[in-house]
C-alpha cells in the first residue's frame, strides 16, 4: 500500500510507519541503526507525496529528536533531511502542516550534532568558531543556505500559533548561524 495508486492507502501506510517510529522513540534501544536509516529514507522520499506528507514530516521529527545519533554518516543524514524539507513549499500548506514542518526545522536546530552538520558555529578548544567537516567558506555558504531556507519557510506566516513556533525557530537559527554571513563591507 505504501507505493500504491490509492492516496488514502498511501497516507495510512505512512501514518502507520510514523507510529512505528514514534514507538521506537519510547525505547531507543529497540531500534537498530539500519531500521532507523530505512525509516529516514522512506520518510524523505514520501515528502513529495501529499497524502504522506504530514506523517513523513512527523516521522522525520522523531528521527532527528531521538535517533540522529544512530545514523552514520551523520552529516549526510542531517543535510539530507534539511535538503528534503527545503523542497517542501511550507507556505502553501495548511496551518497544522506548517506547524509540523516548523517542528522538524526546530528539531534540527536544537540538535547539536545536526546544527554542526548544517554549518552552525561551535566553540573549539582555542575559542575559535568552527563547524564540523567544512572550511570557513563552506561553513558560511551552508549557514547562509540554512538561514535563507528557514526564513523563506516562515515568510508570510499569519497564524498566531504558527507565529510563536516560527519565531522560536528563527531565534534558534540565528543563535547558531550568526558568523560572518551577516557582516557587511
Amino acid at each position: 500500500h505504501v507505493y500504491g495508486k490509492e492516496e488514502q492507502w498511501r497516507g495510512r501506510a505512512a501514518f502507520l510507519l510514523d507510529g512505528v517510529c514514534t514507538s521506537l522513540s519510547v525505547d531507543p534501544l529497540a531500534s537498530s541503526a539500519n531500521s532507523v536509516k530505512h525509516l529516514d529514507v522512506f520518510f524523505r522520499n514520501r515528502l513529495a507525496d501529499f497524502p504522506s506528507l504530514l506523517a513523513s514530516m512527523r516521522g522525520l521529527e522523531v528521527i532527528v529528536t531521538y535517533h540522529s545519533d544512530r545514523l552514520v554518516p551523520r552529516e549526510e543524514f542531517t543535510r539530507g533531511i534539511f535538503k528534503s524539507m527545503r523542497e517542501v513549499n511550507v507556505q502553501s500548506l495548511s496551518q497544522s502542516y506548517r506547524l509540523v514542518a516548523y517542528r522538524v526545522y526546530l528539531a534540527l536546530m536544537m540538535n547539536q550534532a545536526a546544527r554542526e552538520c548544517l554549518g552552525a558555529s561551535t566553540k573549539s578548544e582555542g575559542g575559535e568558531v568552527s563547524a564540523v567537516g567544512a572550511t570557513s567558506d563552506e561553513e558560511d555558504e551552508i549557514s547562509l543556505d540554512v538561514v535563507n531556507s528557514i526564513i523563506s519557510a516562515v515568510d508570510g506566516e499569519r497564524d498566531p500559533r504558527s507565529l510563536v513556533m516560527s519565531l522560536q525557530l528563527i531565534a534558534a537559527t540565528f543563535k547558531h548561524h550568526h558568523r560572518s554571513i551577516f557582516t557587511f563591507p
